[in-house]
């Protein structure tokens, strides 16, 4: 037994589980019109024609809709009068309305296993019908013969004026060849056109309706005086919209009609409702539009037929929603013909047919996304809330199972788009590095890193911010996991300002060499200085900047190796022995805080000597940078700012993180341009808590004639200070570029304010900004 594409073959299936295939009723319409009721002597339908069109109805597939398209394809207005004939009773007690939904299902009862179908057409004063494609015309005169006796005046001419009678005769002739009772095919060859309506001489105005009529007088009022209403924006068309529908004609002509404009389905809206002659592109459309509106609605819907041409939608048992859908002859959409949308049905309803697991999965997604960790019983909990369904276990699992397999396989594409997402970063950013590495495998190319550094963000730090960047690296919790190296810096406030990041395998001496040499190229590019670099002890960084320059400064974060150091000599006066040497500013306080802690832990002592002073203390710190930080929190911060982007496919991660830089540099550059100091505020609080300790200090002028060189004593310690250069015997001053309390209260004495001699980085509150 086998399956091929018409389903399955041989004999061994059992026949009790074959689908019955749905029975199909087909129905020729004939269409009667140019004519009029009479009741004397025999009611009868006189002095009309009939076109009958050529290809069969499905009786299902007939709706107000459809006939309101055949009324309209024949030049009539879309409400003119129907009428229909019963197919069995006669012509003085069949003949009913055809206005309604309810009237076309009776017609559908009535017509099920007949050939024809007789609709009229009750118009006084019918427009001009044109001969239309598809259908075919029966000669004048048919339809009395066969449902009753012509009028009594043989001059009758389906109700126009006897005036007129002559300008509206057919435009199409019978071939003297052929017979008066045959049907005529409107693609036949031996139709032939008159030339007489393209005379010159010939009155257009007089065959025009009367709306064309109003038109031309409109026109004459208007040349001779008439007072003219000005306009508003309101009587005017937007001819120049985004609309996705296209205001042509039907047809290939335009003489064929305007096309008749749908509401039309539109799909990504969660809010989904339904509405009588609504459009669809597809058929798959439909069937999703029935699916998100029975979660949205929280409605028990399904498929009571669902066909390729047709679809009909039903709730539970009792309930009258209604809903048939189905495709237009000669279209490409969908259209709904009949259409209560009223439920009568419970409004809470724990199961749901539509609720399957592709369908949960797709809306589980958004979730899954952000918590691919999350617990059946939440999830269970989340579709309770969000549409009131009671979902098993085994239904949540299936689901949060195809869920996660579709957001893995939106990460593997965004790595195939990766390279010309990278072209389209240097495209936008001008200046901007991205640089891509990868190695062959198997099947081609696979990814290995990638570093991204922005052109302003290296512009703004090599011309604005000191030369001390923090390196640290952080765990990425995508789907191919890896590392997020990245460098910050810190900006003329002393807060944290991203330069550049590397998405590596691991982290090891390998990638940090290499995202460090390409970090120093970028910078060195635009001004080459010497720097320095705070991190924790990663494995493969010492040796990397080790090998880089012997004028390269690392220094340690001292929080985390105080974290590893406390461990084998844990202790609060450990921990204030190891601060103390780490704040010395000058060698021999730090001799002295190392001696008191060699008399507390020998070892630990011996320990921390290993390490040379200047990667953990102040008093090892060279002064060219102008920063005295000693813990890397700059990174540890953004490591945290960006937590909510880490767990993305790379391209959405590198666009997380690309727009939190970006939205950080305009919100502090918002608050610089408010603010009205000499320096930025977060120097500005330092620079006061000093004025208050500088109080204490008594100054003594040495008598230099640049009065620069001081004497600053309190009590029994003493410094030295000296103006000019910017410097003091404790080294804060050159380490931070903010004058200490030795220097403030010189300063006061020759009437300078401290603000003044500030170092650069801090002062220029536009460069600040823009940093």
């Amino acid at each position: 037994m086998a399956f091929d594409s018409d389903g399955w073959s041989g004999n061994t299936f059992p026949n009790k589980v074959v689908s019955k295939p749905a029975k199909v009723h087909m129905l020729k319409i004939r269409l009667h019109h140019k004519g009029y009721f009479v009741s004397d002597p025999e009611p009868a339908y006189i002095r009309g024609e009939t076109y009958e069109v050529k290809d069969n109805f499905d009786l299902d597939d007939i709706s107000t809709v459809t006939l309101g398209q055949l009324v309209n394809d024949l030049g009539y207005p879309p409400n003119t009068p129907l009428w229909y004939l019963h197919p069995v009773e006669g012509f003085s007690s069949g003949i009913r309305q055809l206005h309604s939904e309810e009237e076309v299902i009776t017609f559908i009862n009535f017509h099920k296993g007949h050939e024809y179908g007789d609709i009229f057409l009750e118009n006084s004063n019918p427009y001009y019908a044109e001969f239309v494609e598809g259908l075919v015309e029966v000669d004048v005169g048919a339809v009395e013969e066969d449902l009753g006796e012509e009028g009594s005046d043989p001059d009758f001419r389906g109700g126009f004026d006897e005036e007129d009678s002559d300008e509206y005769d057919d435009e199409t002739e019978l071939d003297d060849d052929a017979e008066e009772d045959d049907h005529v095919d409107a693609n036949s060859e031996e139709l032939e056109f008159e030339d007489s309506d393209y005379d010159e001489d010939w009155n257009w105005a007089n065959i025009l309706p009367d709306v064309t009529q109003d038109l031309i007088q409109t026109s004459d009022s208007l040349r001779q005086g008439v007072e003219i209403v000005e306009a508003t924006f309101e009587d005017f068309e937007d001819e120049d919209g985004d609309s996705e529908e296209l205001e042509t004609p039907d047809e290939a002509s335009d003489e064929e009609g305007i096309k008749t404009k749908y509401p039309k389905y539109k799909e990504g809206d969660e809010n989904v409702s339904f509405e009588l002659e609504q459009t669809f592109a597809t058929v798959e459309l439909v069937r999703k539009a029935v699916k998100d509106y029975a979660l949205f609605a929280k409605k028990n819907v399904y498929l009571e037929k669902n066909e390729k041409h047709r679809i009909v939608v039903k709730c539970d048992k009792g309930c009258s929603f209604y809903m048939r859908v189905s495709k237009p002859i000669h279209k490409s959409f969908y259209q709904v013909v009949t259409l209560e949308k009223t439920h009568t049905c419970y409004k809470y309803n724990a199961k749901n047919r539509q609720a399957k697991p592709k369908l949960l999965a797709k809306k589980f997604m958004s979730i899954l996304r952000h918590t691919p960790n999350m617990k059946i019983r939440a999830l269970q909990d989340e579709a309770r809330t969000r549409w009131s369904v009671m979902l098993s276990r085994h239904q949540v699992y299936r689901a949060k199972t195809k869920a996660l397999e579709m957001i893995e396989g939106g990460c593997i594409d965004q790595y195939k788009h990766l390279r010309s997402y990278g072209d389209e970063l240097m495209t936008s950013n001008r200046g901007s590095t991205v640089i891509i590495k990868s190695e062959m495998g198997v099947d081609g190319p696979v990814f290995l890193r990638m570093y991204v550094c922005f052109q302003a963000s290296k512009t703004a730090f090599v011309t604005c911010c000191r030369p001390l960047i923090g390196l640290d690296g952080c765990f990425l919790k995508g789907l191919y996991g890896g590392q997020l190296l990245t460098a910050v810096g810190k900006d003329g406030n002393n807060q944290m300002f991203p330069i550049a990041f590397a998405i590596v395998e691991a982290e090891n001496k390998d990638s940090w060499s290499w995202f460090v040499q390409l970090l120093l190229e970028d910078l060195n590019k635009i001004q080459s200085r010497r720097w320095s670099f705070i991190s924790d002890q990663q494995k493969g960084l010492v040796d990397t900047l080790k090998g880089i320059d012997a004028n390269v400064e690392h220094r340690f974060c001292v929080k985390h190796l105080y974290g590893n150091w406390r461990k084998k000599y844990p202790g609060e006066q450990m921990k204030q022995s190891l601060w103390i040497a780490a704040r010395a500013t000058t060698v021999p306080e730090f001799e002295r805080a190392m001696e008191n802690m060699k008399k507390l832990n020998e070892d630990a002592w011996k320990d921390i000597s290993q390490i040379p002073p200047s990667m953990w203390s102040r008093s090892g710190y060279s002064t060219y940078t102008q920063c005295d930080l000693q813990v890397n929190n700059m990174c540890e911060a953004f490591n945290k700012a960006i937590l909510e982007y880490r767990d993305k496919p790379i391209i959405s991660l590198i666009e997380g993180l690309k727009y939190y830089m970006t939205s950080r540099i305009v919100r502090l550059r918002e608050y610089m341009l408010r603010y009205e100091g000499e320096i930025c505020p977060m120097i500005q609080k330092r620079l006061e808590n000093s004025k208050k300790d500088a109080d204490n200090w008594i100054p003594m002028w040495s008598g230099d004639l640049n009065r620069s060189i001081f004497s600053v004593s309190n009590g029994m310690d003493q410094y030295v200070v000296n103006l000019k250069d910017k410097k003091c015997a404790c080294r804060k001053w050159e380490l931070s570029g903010i004058p200490c309390v030795h220097a403030i209260c010189c300063l006061w004495f020759n009437n300078i304010k401290p603000e003044d001699v500030v170092a650069h980085w801090y002062r220029d509150a536009n460069s600040t900004s823009i940093c």
